[in-house]
């Protein structure tokens, strides 16, 4: 599937995408167990830690929390999952990354629940995206990988499906029975020529992006054919005007969510 998000009085729409991401931040950064203590007396000060576990860098354009932010939204919106496990909650400094999949999702079907394992990458170049995506998808749906992070996830996972993925997680489930509920949505980000050449959701738009969206896809699919083919993959394509310019747009509205260092100097000008 491709997701753009359109215009707007001829401009890209960048910063309603930004506003899209933000109002998905306290389920990405807080574990189940934590948001239900959200309400209207704590909403301002989790959104504020919210951002703050984001990270606190100022080396933001290589950073790849906005992707697995996307990703998070983006299955939530679309495919009506449930965040399982925080995995910026498990963060042990600021500004660290966590390894491992970018998100653990679960969702409820008519027999069970199916394991939704994500990969991100926020890249401005499609085709540096796809090599990592699928060099990545080679590492980690191999069964060490998947035991080790099968292992790790047990112990992080949080909602009222907890004990239910824990069961399938365990060592004595076969990785055959593993794979018939797992999922993996691998997000694609990249800079986009039919979106950087028109400035409507015209008819010639939609065309010009879906010939650029069906030829990237075959790309993926051409390129990750030495993947395991049990593994059933979802692969979700943004395309986006310039990541460049929306990186320092969310880089922006995380800090100012955060609280400014200006608003600390402010503070201290005001008790002296």
């Amino acid at each position: 599937m491709a997701l753009c998000a359109g215009y707007e009085r001829g401009h890209w729409r960048r910063k309603a995408l930004g506003r899209y991401l933000f109002n998905h931040l306290n389920e990405f950064a807080f574990k189940w167990s934590e948001l239900q203590r959200l309400d209207s007396s704590t909403a301002l000060d989790m959104i504020a830690e919210a951002a703050r576990r984001v990270y606190a860098s100022r080396k933001f354009e290589s950073r790849g929390e906005f992707g697995e932010l996307l990703l998070h939204a983006v299955l939530r919106s679309h495919f009506r999952s449930q965040p399982a496990a925080s995995k910026i909650f498990f963060k042990t400094a600021d500004n660290e990354t966590v390894k491992g999949y970018d998100c653990v999702h679960i969702v409820p079907t008519a027999t069970g629940i199916e394991l939704w394992f994500g990969e991100a990458k926020f890249y401005s170049n499609i085709a540096t995206a796809i090599s990592d995506a699928v060099s990545e998808l080679m590492r980690h749906t191999t069964t060490d990988y998947l035991r080790r992070e099968f292992a790790l996830i047990q112990g992080k996972v949080d909602g009222p499906y907890a004990d239910d993925i824990r069961r399938m997680l365990e060592p004595e489930v076969s990785l055959d029975e593993i794979f018939e509920a797992l999922r993996i949505p691998v997000l694609l980000t990249y800079d986009s020529r039919a979106v950087g050449n028109h400035d409507g959701v015209t008819a010639a738009y939609r065309a010009a992006l879906e010939k650029e969206i069906r030829h990237y896809y075959s790309l993926f699919v051409r390129r990750s054919a030495g993947l395991p083919r049990e593994v059933q993959i979802h692969v979700i394509l943004v395309p986006l005007r310039q990541k460049k310019a929306l990186v320092r747009h969310l880089d922006t509205r995380l800090r100012e969510i955060q609280g400014s260092t200006q608003d600390e100097a402010d503070d201290e000008d005001f008790t002296t």
